[in-house]
């Protein structure tokens, strides 16, 4: 028999074993109420209008709402961290993508959570492509050539980002201490704001997503000269990539991304249905043409494909981090 001070102990541990088998029962009539997808950014941006075509398209799917609620702030994790707050009965996911999934665990001091840890992926959403670009005043049409010409201009160099810690900063940075270049880093705002400080020719190269890269140059002020992925863009066939230019670096083969996340705990058959119903919805004709409007290419990839690229990008990301260039330039 257990005395009072034992049971007053062993009670946190019956809670929290009756609360794990809670999580781990599905109702075989799941969805039974309205869902939501946490947006961890301000409404009016792709990632929110991409989520909530996703969530129109699941809603219809499922015959159930799916309400887009709004989290922004500390890089994401706000909305992380509200997610992780809600019951693991798969009525609530989280909109996820790298800035708040990887870089927030080398950014944000006392994070109180582990994001490879706490969530569950579920589906693959989308893909973005990023480039890297320079004033029109720079002769370089090409990541080789951009790396000759800064080398005679190091020390006298620039480049910009979307704020410090960024990815724009850590592959900005990273180009210059790989090729041992001198290069001032100038942190912007906000994307659009760094590339019209390109346009002006306050820096020298700055990375972002193809579409606002495309959309600069022809403004004809800046110029693309090297696709970030392993690949030749699709919407962008002619732009040269790293590796074709013998710069077989991982970091300049990284692609941005958005995907579903469930927290851990929520029952496996409930997460299968949502990854169907998420793959379903992103295979249909409507919704890659709705989707086509945030400029990002609709990836539908499986919970498996999701959780290796992340694994994958986590182990890039953070031997980017911990390079001292990419900490203090």
């Amino acid at each position: 028999m257990f005395n009072k001070a034992q049971l007053t102990l062993m009670l946190p541990i019956f809670l929290l074993s009756a609360n794990v088998a809670h999580g781990q029962t599905a109702s075989p009539n799941w969805p039974e109420k309205p869902i939501t997808f946490i947006v961890p950014s301000s409404p009016g941006g792709s990632t929110d209008t991409m989520a909530r075509i996703l969530a129109e398209g699941v809603s219809e799917f499922l015959k159930k709402p799916v309400v887009v609620e709004n989290r922004s702030g500390a890089s994401g994790v706000i909305g992380l961290q509200a997610a992780l707050r809600a019951p693991a009965d798969g009525y609530t996911y989280v909109f996820g993508y790298t800035t708040n999934l990887i870089l927030s665990k080398f950014n944000v001091k006392n994070l109180s959570f582990d994001a490879r840890r706490d969530f569950e992926p579920v589906a693959g959403v989308s893909i973005n492509e990023m480039v890297i670009s320079v004033n029109t005043s720079v002769p370089a049409k090409n990541p080789r050539e951009l790396i000759e010409w800064a080398k005679t201009r190091s020390g006298n160099l620039t480049y910009g980002s979307y704020g410090p810690g960024s990815y724009s900063h850590m592959l900005g940075s990273h180009l210059a201490s790989e090729n041992d270049i001198k290069a001032l880093h100038v942190p912007y705002k906000a994307e659009q704001e760094m590339l019209m400080g390109l346009a002006m020719g306050e820096i020298s190269y700055a990375v972002s997503v193809l579409p606002a890269a495309k959309k600069m140059q022809d403004g004809g002020k800046t110029r693309m000269v090297g696709l970030i992925s392993p690949k030749r863009s699709k919407i962008y066939p002619d732009l040269s990539t790293f590796k074709e230019m013998g710069i077989n670096d991982p970091a300049f083969q990284l692609l941005g991304w958005n995907g579903l996340f469930a927290r851990k705990g929520v029952p496996d058959p409930i997460v299968k249905k949502m990854q169907g119903a998420v793959l379903h919805v992103l295979n249909t004709r409507e919704i890659q043409d709705r989707m086509a409007v945030t400029s990002a290419l609709v990836w539908g990839g499986t919970a498996k494909e999701l959780d290796d690229t992340w694994s994958k990008d986590m182990k890039i990301y953070k031997t980017l981090v911990e390079a001292a260039s990419a900490i203090k330039n």
